[in-house]
């Protein structure tokens, strides 16, 4: 089991993790909306200057959508983890009820499962 100490150090750690996810969805939905042509890209008109240029465009959105999407989804895990902290149950797995070992928990600190609950899960 962790100790309160240990606890109060992941909820730091998951709380500068919360900040900087939230920071860097925030610049790719940024990066994202820009239009593609006129001023960002130099150009006078909102056109692509080139039919090159636009599928360069779409090809980074929807790369920065992924993105966005993937950090969206670890932003998810990680308010969890602090709800787990609150509620008592952090570093306990949600599958079997055992602990979860402090390795884990170390290398991924919004682990909602042990190892072996993980591996079957997947």
């Amino acid at each position: 089991m962790l100790t309160k100490p240990q606890i109060e150090t992941y909820r730091k750690r998951l709380t500068t993790l919360m900040q900087s996810l939230s920071g860097r969805i925030q610049g790719l939905r940024a990066e994202t909306l820009q239009q593609s042509g006129g001023e960002a890209s130099g150009g006078i008109s909102n056109l692509p200057l080139h039919p090159s240029d636009l599928g360069n465009h779409e090809f980074e959105e929807d790369v920065n959508l992924s993105i966005v999407g993937n950090e969206e989804h670890l932003l998810d895990e990680v308010v969890a983890a602090l709800t787990r902290i609150d509620e008592g149950k952090f570093g306990i797995c949600e599958n079997c009820q055992r602990p979860i070992s402090k390795e884990r928990i170390e290398a991924l600190p919004y682990s909602r499962m042990c190892v072996s609950c993980a591996r079957k899960a997947e």
